[in-house]
């Protein structure tokens, strides 16, 4: 009912579950960490910071100041280019682990319970056509 009015909303939930939903298939531990941070840790900080209203106003001001940030920056990047510095028409000036997951997958893929399936693929050379094998290495009985 929210999104629904107002035409180009209607597009914000849909591309927001399929950038999930594809990070999910990607990184299988990010179910678990959204999960984790959006329904106990944001929670838990917002009910620290509603103790003391001041702290509350600074720390969502700056939050929301970033957020618009992030989101213009990130709209240039992708339409008018040419508008931004140098430094922010790609985000390789921060380091890794602020905008990329694969940091994070290394550390997650260390433990029992988050390895990814491992893939390899072999290539078949052959003067007509080119076939894909796939060879997948874990017990589980769904391929990838």
């Amino acid at each position: 009912m929210l999104f629904y009015p107002i035409p180009f909303m209607r597009r914000l939930p849909i591309n927001g579950a399929k950038a999930l939903g594809n990070t999910t298939a990607k990184y299988r531990w990010f179910a678990l960490v959204y999960l984790f941070v959006v329904f106990l840790i944001i929670p838990l900080i917002l009910l620290g910071l509603s103790f003391n209203i001041i702290a509350f106003g600074i720390f969502f001001g700056l939050f929301v100041i970033t957020m618009l940030f992030v989101v213009v920056v990130n709209v240039l990047q992708r339409k008018r280019k040419q508008w931004l510095p140098q430094t922010l028409q790609t985000w390789d000036f921060l380091p890794l682990p602020l905008h990329s997951l694969k940091p994070y997958d290394r550390l997650f893929s260390m433990m029992k319970c988050c390895k990814n399936d491992h893939v390899q693929v072999h290539q078949a050379e052959s003067s007509k056509d080119t076939t894909t094998d796939v060879t997948i290495k874990n017990n589980s009985a769904t391929p990838v």
